[in-house]
């Protein structure tokens, strides 16, 4: 699990270097879909009709909601482009394993305790190869930002691994998926309160429709069976 989550910072910021942030982002929302797969394989978690329509009209919608991006992956071919694809999906596996560990850990260990293992774990195993003198190149703004990212974590994981305590991997998974469309909602917000730092988010027609099914998706697979019987 430490090595899972430890792997997925490093080899998704190392893919920053070869590819966009959009072409990463388009290949980071695979991660979801590889973990629910791993939870029905390892765990043996029930695959449900409306899981798989959700799953099918979510994967859709990304390919909509990324239309202008996917190109960027794909076209020309490059040598370093082809080495940020690789890292980006090898970051996938490595999330989807340290949230199946973490999945199977909820069964003797509380969401809390947990995280308290793999964040001791993860700064323990990456604080030799981190360079400190840069953290006195940082001004205030920078100082913020990097405390805001501090607190984000634990507070996004904690909130994950509750939800892994509480829902199936599948749904879990697939929900996260809606992360882009928060990502954009916050940009949104982000460049109408400080315009000269955030660029306003540009989508079209074609993205804004696949937003739309993103959310369809989502919410159709997590609906249960009764639900979809009434």
């Amino acid at each position: 699990g430490i090595l899972g989550l430890v792997g997925n910072f490093w080899l998704f910021s190392t893919s920053l270097l070869y590819l966009s942030a959009a072409a990463s982002q388009v290949l980071a929302q695979i991660s979801p879909f590889i973990l629910l797969f791993a939870g029905i394989v390892v765990l043996k978690e029930p695959l449900r009709k409306n899981q798989i329509i959700g799953a099918a009209i979510l994967m859709f919608g990304i390919l909509l909601f990324f239309n202008r991006e996917l190109p960027q992956i794909f076209a020309g071919g490059a040598n370093h482009q082809m080495l940020g694809i690789t890292l980006s999906l090898l970051g996938c596996f490595s999330w989807a394993a340290y949230g199946l560990v973490q999945k199977m850990l909820l069964r003797r260990l509380t969401a809390p305790q947990i995280l308290f293992v793999f964040y001791c774990g993860c700064a323990l195993f990456a604080a030799p190869f981190a360079n400190w003198s840069e953290l006195g190149n940082l001004n205030g703004y920078q100082w913020l930002c990097l405390f805001y990212c501090c607190i984000n974590t634990p507070i996004a994981y904690g909130a994950f691994a509750e939800a892994l305590n509480h829902w199936e991997v599948g749904k879990v998974s697939t929900t996260i998926t809606l992360v882009p469309l928060f990502t954009i909602a916050f940009a949104a917000l982000a460049h109408w309160l400080v315009p000269a730092k955030f660029a306003a988010p540009d989508l079209n027609l074609l993205a804004a429709l696949g937003a739309a099914l993103v959310v369809t998706g989502a919410i159709c697979s997590v609906l249960n069976r009764r639900m979809v019987r009434k």
